[in-house]
């Protein structure tokens, strides 16, 4: 009887060893494959809830999100666990849209039908209930996986003005200006010399730059990306071929009650390359500059 006992408390002993062993583990894994370690057994799925686990999987992912004010909001709309399970995917539509004789598809995770799957009045009924105040904008701009700054936009600056262009298309939020100073990139640039040679530049901002944005809806508790992972086209921009405009987004379904069957959201990333100065002695580098980070809504009619 003894050793049966013995042998039982060894086993509960084992069992609570090995679970603090997976725990550690566990914690130093990414998000998609918490996930799917979740669906092993009922003991890893009991230890990837643990929302300090998805916390700082949420700050490895958003940077943002360590600020103590970000931190208060993602608990008051549940956590980071459905932080993260909402905000990690971008949205999913089923099939392509002809939308003015261009097609556009996407492969994205988020189904368009759990956003509007709901009757005309209850969307007209929370439509009403809603306020610009509700929203927040969470921006976060990387670059080789290295946070190069975030921005946080409460509300939707502009809509308190009736006259002003909120009710113009396209609809527009600024989130950084010329007059904030931008955003710096100073280290893995080539130099001059070697960008001439290579042309590796768009290659470079293709590769290793990444947006996201994401819009919180306070009173509804919803949330989701509006940005993709990669740029989805670029262009050198005015006034000099130092400017340059990268361009994210997505397409969002749209409701039934619309005119327009989606909608383009568009994320604008404006930046513009710095020389080092020639006469410094130092081989002559070039740094980016990032000044205007937006999102716009087009064809919301």
């Amino acid at each position: 009887m003894m050793v049966e006992q013995c042998s039982t408390e060894k086993q509960k002993e084992e069992s609570i060893i090995n679970k603090d062993t997976l725990y550690e583990v566990l914690s130093r894994v990414d998000g998609p494959t918490l996930g799917m370690v979740s669906c092993a057994s009922s003991v890893l799925n009991s230890i990837t809830k643990d929302e300090n686990i998805w916390e700082r999987i949420c700050i490895d992912q958003w940077p943002s999100t360590e600020s103590p004010e970000i931190r208060s909001l993602i608990k008051s709309i549940g956590g980071f666990w459905k932080f993260y399970t909402e905000c990690f995917p971008l949205i999913l539509s089923k099939q392509p849209f002809v939308f003015d004789d261009d097609v556009y598809s996407s492969t994205l995770i988020k189904d368009a039908e759990d956003w509007f799957g709901h009757d005309e009045e209850d969307v007209l009924e929370e439509l009403s209930g809603t306020s610009p105040d509700d929203f927040v904008s969470i921006i976060d701009v990387l670059f080789k996986g290295k946070s190069v700054g975030s921005r946080v936009v409460y509300g939707i600056p502009g809509s308190d003005d009736f006259h002003g262009w909120f009710l113009n298309s396209p609809f527009q939020i600024n989130s950084l200006g010329e007059d904030d100073g931008g955003m710096s990139i100073k280290e893995g640039f080539p130099d001059i010399e070697k960008e001439k040679k290579d042309g590796h530049f768009w290659e470079l901002l293709q590769d290793e730059i990444r947006v996201s944005w994401i819009l919180v809806n306070k009173k509804t508790n919803e949330m989701a990306n509006l940005s993709s992972w990669r740029p989805v086209g670029g262009q050198r921009h005015w006034p000099s071929d130092k400017h340059f405009m990268i361009q994210f987004g997505s397409i969002l379904p749209s409701h039934q009650l619309l005119a327009r069957k989606v909608v383009q959201c568009n994320v604008l990333l404006k930046c513009k390359r710095v020389l080092s100065d020639p006469n410094s002695g130092e081989v002559e580098k070039s740094s980016l500059l990032i000044t205007e980070l937006s999102i716009q809504l087009e064809d919301m009619a």
